[in-house]
């Protein structure tokens, strides 16, 4: 079977060894080439070359993992110390910065999370700052109302008494009375100095 026709391949075991015998006609000639190369000296040099390849693969995988592992985790570390500084800013005060999100990631998720609670707490503390402003000023405006009544009955009841005693320095009274009341109620200012 081996000498008809074209080149063949084929395996056998002679010796009991396996080997690839292979042959090929020699043209004008009714002869043929036949060799038989034993299946180890064939096989050998693709096995060095695939574990070689295997090797190579490893180490360029290994390199690359290695390489790709710093570049994400310097990428996650920078973003995680940039908000971590943008919190102490936060902390001693200064609500008015905030941080650009970045990548739409969980990190971004965090930055625009902080960021909104940052604009909730400046909200908040300009809302109670109203508010304190507005109750300082009803209590003064009560507490107004309560002295008004006060110092102008004891400064009418001064004058009645003056009048009676000195009536020259009652008459200076009830000037600077009038005088007191024109000032505070030409400007309509609630603290007169």
């Amino acid at each position: 079977q081996i000498l008809s026709g074209d080149p063949t391949f084929t395996a056998n075991n002679l010796l009991g060894e396996k080997n690839v015998v292979f042959s090929a006609p020699v043209e004008n000639t009714d002869w043929y080439v036949v060799g038989v190369v034993p299946y180890s000296q064939l096989n050998s040099p693709a096995v060095t070359l695939r574990a070689t390849q295997i090797i190579v693969g490893v180490i360029v995988a290994s390199v690359v993992s290695v390489l790709l592992s710093l570049f994400i985790s310097s990428n996650v570390f920078r973003r995680l110390f940039r908000l971590k500084k943008h919190m102490m800013q936060i902390e001693s005060g200064n609500l008015d910065e905030t941080l650009s999100v970045g990548a739409d990631d969980e990190i971004g998720d965090l930055v625009a999370g902080f960021n909104s609670m940052t604009g909730q707490l400046k909200q908040l503390i300009s809302d109670i700052s109203d508010t304190e402003n507005q109750k300082r000023k009803a209590e003064f405006a009560a507490l107004q109302a309560q002295i008004n009544p006060h110092f102008l009955y004891n400064t009418l009841d001064s004058i009645v008494w003056m009048a009676e005693a000195n009536p020259a320095g009652a008459s200076d009274m009830a000037y600077m009375l009038a005088s007191f009341f024109r000032l505070s109620l030409s400007r309509g200012d609630d603290i007169v100095p």
